[in-house]
């Protein structure tokens, strides 16, 4: 008897089950987000889309207009000692991949052969390649500047170095005994002596210097100098974090013979907390000439637009939802 009392349960519980499927398959999808942007003249419309209320900022910057960064290539190699983590290397490149996706920026992960590739097809103002390893394999840099690496940026190309001394260190192969020092990189990537480049043994941080216009407008928390570059002998260069007492900067974009160097001074093991920061600047479309004209906060449900009056000058407007940490984020590159 029992049987027989359970057994007209199961059609109802069936019948549950493809309704719920059903409500689940046409619900909306449960984070859309999007920016729209609209021209007309020289008014620039903008406005958010989202179906949760959150934050929102709108920045344009001025820019030069050789530089929109489509791609981000990073590098990653195992037949080359690093002188970071070959760990934290790999954490990194996937949170970042994840980070520069809801920005509308594509990524790949190269190793050291497949960077010559890119160097010899990619367009140099639309691609940037990141390094992280604090030393370059030899075959893309050896220190001089007969090498592919200068020659992308002698051709205009964009290059982002993280927690490492940019060109100190070439690597010649697998053991850390093939890392080898070299000198006069300040002069080859920007004219400057090489005491200009932070190579500290300990973490260090900067407490003020900050530019808090740009640091509130890109949400940009950035402090750590340990492998900092002090810019004031740089001609065309932009401080973006904190700057120390002697002058170092945590984050500093330059130019860079032909192209444009993006340094950020941090150390690889705390890279969970600024990935975000990275893919900030990155998605930010600035260059080492960009002066911030317009910021504007608000939120997806009752301050969800705006207009921006634009100059004759390139520029480039980048809308972000969240805040500190951006969950979406848009840009629109203006060249006239």
């Amino acid at each position: 008897m029992l049987k027989d009392r359970k057994m007209p349960l199961l059609p109802f519980v069936v019948v549950v089950i493809v309704i719920s499927g059903m409500l689940i398959s046409f619900a909306p999808e449960p984070y859309s987000h999007d920016v729209s942007f609209d021209r007309d003249g020289d008014v620039l419309h903008y406005k958010y889309h989202s179906v949760i209320g959150s934050t929102t900022n709108t920045v344009a910057f001025s820019a030069t207009g050789d530089f929109f960064i489509e791609r981000v290539v990073m590098y990653l190699d195992d037949s080359y000692a690093s002188i970071t983590s070959k760990f934290m290397q790999e954490e990194m490149v996937e949170d970042l991949s994840k980070q520069l996706k809801m920005r509308g920026i594509d990524s790949i992960c190269c190793d050291a052969k497949e960077f010559l590739e890119v160097i010899r097809t990619h367009d140099p103002g639309r691609t940037a390649l990141l390094f992280a390893s604090g030393a370059f394999p030899h075959i893309l840099y050896d220190g001089t500047d007969d090498c592919p690496i200068i020659d992308w940026l002698d051709r205009g190309g964009i290059l982002i170095n993280e927690s490492g001394c940019l060109g100190r260190y070439v690597s010649y192969g697998p053991n850390y005994s093939d890392i080898e020092l070299t000198t006069g990189y300040g002069l080859l990537f920007a004219g400057v002596n090489d005491v200009a480049f932070n190579d500290l043994q300990k973490r260090a941080y900067a407490t003020e210097g900050c530019d808090e216009t740009l640091r509130d407008a890109l949400q940009f928390y950035m402090n750590e100098v340990t492998f900092g570059i002090d810019i004031s002998g740089i001609a065309d260069a932009k401080n973006l974090g904190y700057v120390s007492d002697d002058g170092f900067s945590s984050a500093a974009i330059f130019k860079s013979r032909g192209g444009m160097v993006i340094n950020f001074g941090v150390s690889l093991v705390n890279h969970s907390h600024f990935d975000h920061l990275v893919t900030q600047i990155i998605a930010s479309g600035m260059d080492y000439s960009s002066e911030l004209f317009y910021s504007h906060a608000g939120d997806t449900r009752w301050d969800d637009g705006g207009d921006i009056e634009l100059s004759d000058r390139p520029c480039v407007v980048y809308g972000y939802i969240g805040s500190p940490r951006a969950i979406y984020g848009e840009r629109i590159f203006i060249l006239s």
